[in-house]
Order: C-alpha cells, then sequence, then structure tokens
C-alpha cells in the first residue's frame, strides 16, 4: 500500500512503502546517513518465505534489521518464532539485527551507529 503523494514524489520502490513508525523513522535515519537498503525484502529459504524489514547488502557479507515493535514481539511465542526465524537466516549467512521500539525511539543515536558500524564491520556498502 501507498499514498498518491508517495507515488508522485517516490524517486526509487522502496519511497512507496507505507509501514510502521519505528520502520519509517529507521529509514529515514538510514538514508540520512547513507546507507542504502532494501525495505520489505523478500527472502525464501528452505520453502519459508521471510519478509525482511530491511536487507543490507555489503561486499563481504548481508544483513538484516528488524524493527520489533511491542504489539507483535513482546509475547513468549513472538520471541520464540523470531528466534526460529533469525537462526533459519543466520543458517544461510544472513547476520540479524534486531532493534526494540523503545531504542528506536529512546536511543537512536546508539541504534543507526551500530548499524553503521556493521556495515563498515563488512566492508562497506555494495554499490
Amino acid at each position: 500500500m501507498t499514498t498518491y503523494e508517495k507515488f508522485i514524489t517516490a524517486e526509487e520502490i522502496n519511497h512507496l512503502y507505507i509501514e510502521s513508525s519505528l520502520e519509517e523513522r529507521m529509514y529515514k535515519w538510514m538514508r540520512e546517513v547513507n546507507i542504502a537498503t532494501e525495505r520489505q525484502y523478500y527472502l525464501k529459504i528452505d520453502g519459508h518465505g521471510f519478509v525482511l524489514d530491511f536487507a543490507i547488502f555489503c561486499r563481504h557479507g548481508n544483513f538484516n534489521v528488524e524493527c520489533d515493535g511491542d504489539q507483535f514481539h513482546t509475547s513468549p511465542g513472538d520471541v520464540a518464532k523470531d528466534k526460529r526465524r533469525d537462526n533459519l537466516l543466520q543458517s544461510q549467512g544472513w547476520v540479524v539485527y534486531r532493534y526494540h521500539e523503545k531504542d528506536i525511539f529512546d536511543k537512536s543515536g546508539f541504534v543507526i551507529n551500530q548499524v553503521r558500524e556493521a556495515v563498515n564491520l563488512y566492508r562497506g556498502l555494495k554499490i
């Protein structure tokens, strides 16, 4: 889903998405510090389909940034599901960074710096 305004002003497909306020905030920060990302990136592993919040492709590895809101990621069942998902992604070479809603809103500098450090760790963005 998108809006007419986003459709008219979008420079690329990633600008069309309307996601949670957490994801919108994270995407805005990554654009501000020039971290190229694919939003809502679809990945299929062993017959399981996954939608990554933010897939970031680097020269020496790929990683996924997940924004976990209280509504869908705090119950014991949700936490267990996220761990299984992360383990499967990691078995395929993906590194998963999860940020809780409170961190995204209250520790924004820490969060974006950690993502920037991860890009550096994997030798920069694949262009």
